[in-house]
């Protein structure tokens, strides 16, 4: 377990479904940056919160005999300067699974070079861990709440001590657990990794192509440029794709996207621009050849 934690620290959360989990995306480069360059990053599902150095993935993995955990609630987030930050909150069908996973971490067993402090939190039991190898190196902090285990790590490339050591100690002193809430209902979901093709968007109409979009750009959602730009390109993809007849889809465009959406309250600039985009793409008139 201890190396599967370490792998989900570092590799895509795509690359899960392939051992057996998964994977559901509930926010992508997502946030609201303070002057720092932080933001807080509240889990959809797993009623906590910490502070992220960057645009954070908000996500719940579940299922699968390789999984990290029965069920997983994670906010991750790679800072400018490559340092990773990942929250997780994990969850055991079997009782006790939780205890006896923390007992593994006081142990420092299966992490190279452990070094393993016990940290005093109210109500709750905490270690902080530094381990690593020639390849990487981690700070984490385990909290054991009852039945659930947190996990807060900080990693990044190469050994020994990082010179921005001091961005683990806000990170993981801005951990609150929220109240809990029933799980967030996403009609629908926003675009996950493989729904991104042709097969998938010729199942969709050309509204609900808008929807996955609009899903994807709320709640602080696609803050990069990058994002945005890639999230235009998929989303006039899909609607080219999709069913319905274009010209009725044009016909209602401003009023059912651009007015509804960008009125004062609503998107911002930088969103507000990829749904002019997508509509220029597709509804534009072509030049006569």
């Amino acid at each position: 377990m201890r190396y599967a934690l370490l792998l989900l620290m570092v590799a895509p959360l795509g690359a899960f479904a392939d051992a057996g989990t998964t994977t559901l995306m509930h926010r992508i480069f997502a946030g609201s940056f303070d002057t720092s360059g932080w933001t807080v990053a509240e889990s959809t599902n797993g009623a906590f919160s910490v502070q992220m150095p960057g645009p954070f993935e908000d996500f719940t993995q579940t299922g699968g005999a390789d999984a990290v955990a029965d069920k997983t609630e994670g906010i991750r987030a790679t800072a400018p300067n490559g340092m990773v930050f990942i929250a997780l909150k994990l969850l055991y069908n079997k009782k006790g699974t939780a205890r006896d996973e923390f007992e593994d971490f006081k142990s420092g067993a299966g992490l190279p070079a452990a070094k393993v402090t016990h940290v005093g939190l109210v109500g709750l039991e905490a270690l902080d861990i530094s381990y690593g190898d020639s390849k990487s190196s981690t700070s984490e902090r385990v909290i054991l709440d009852g039945e659930a285990l947190y996990t807060l790590s900080l990693q990044w490339g190469g050994s020994g001590e990082a010179p921005e050591w001091a961005a683990f100690q806000p990170f993981v002193a801005s951990f609150k657990q929220l109240p809990p809430t029933s799980p967030r209902i996403e009609r629908p979901t926003i675009w996950q990794n493989d729904q991104v093709n042709p097969a998938f968007m010729h199942t969709l109409t050309k509204d609900a192509c808008m929807k996955k979009t609009i899903a994807t750009i709320s709640r602080s959602g696609c803050a990069t440029n990058q994002c945005l730009a890639f999230l235009a390109g998929t989303t006039g993809a899909c609607v080219a794709a999709a069913s319905g007849h274009t010209e009725q889809f044009c016909a209602s465009y401003d009023t059912q996207y651009i007015e509804k959406l960008c009125a004062p309250g609503g998107l911002d600039e930088s969103r507000c621009s990829l749904l002019s985009a997508v509509k220029q793409a597709i509804c534009a008139p072509k030049p006569t050849p």
